[in-house]
């Protein structure tokens, strides 16, 4: 009877928020292990010729990033467990849309992180015989692992469907990274000039076709 069918919709429903719990951990796990790998793996070795000592250092960058997503998480769990609805609306189909855009911007950092190869450090940093790169996704954005990271970034804040989480963490994150693209872009001006400048003008910094 309709008592049976609503324990059976239960019981569906529990098993279904269990599975998207654990893609979820796997995915968000995926991440912060692609973050360490990249820092532990990606710093300037004895090759690098130059290192800019910038504001933004990647300390910095680590360090913002943290705070930005331990204050985020505070804000999610605080307004899931008091039930504030105007902060907290649970949606798996947001949710599932904010996994993905984790996978994507991960994925596309990766291809940043692969083409440039040996030049790519968490550090601004200049090898000695470095290259401009300008193919793969570099055809299109000079910065595209910086891209990447912001996808995944909002996404991270999506999964939460949490708006205010999400601004806690895309904003601190947007600010050092535009400020610490533009000490990477002044490194290779110096380094490339003509040569980079014309880069410039035939791609865009960071968003196709907008940035």
């Amino acid at each position: 009877g309709p008592k049976w069918r609503r324990t059976g919709e239960g019981v569906r429903m529990n098993v279904f928020g269990v599975i998207f719990e654990i893609v979820n951990f796997t995915v968000l796990g995926g991440f912060l292990l692609s973050e360490i790998l990249i820092n532990v793996t990606k710093r300037g070795s004895g090759s690098v010729a130059n290192v800019h000592k910038g504001r933004i250092t990647n300390a910095l960058i680590m360090a913002v990033g943290l705070s930005s997503i331990l204050i985020a998480i505070a804000i999610g769990f605080t307004a899931k467990f008091m039930n504030i609805r105007w902060l907290f609306s649970p949606n798996y189909f947001i949710s599932s849309l904010g996994l993905l855009l984790i996978i994507i911007g991960v994925v596309i950092r990766w291809s940043a992180v692969r083409t440039l190869d040996k030049y790519f450090t968490v550090d601004v940093a200049i090898q000695q015989d470095h290259k401009l790169v300008r193919t793969g996704l570099f055809k299109y954005v000079r910065h595209p692992s910086y891209l990447g990271l912001l996808i995944a970034v909002l996404g991270l804040g999506i999964t939460m469907v949490n708006w205010l989480s999400t601004l806690v963490l895309v904003v601190p994150h947007a600010i050092v990274i535009l400020l610490r693209i533009g000490e990477e872009e002044t490194a290779l001006e110096e380094r490339f000039g003509s040569d980079y400048r014309d880069y410039e003008m035939h791609s865009m910094r960071l968003i196709p076709a907008i940035y």
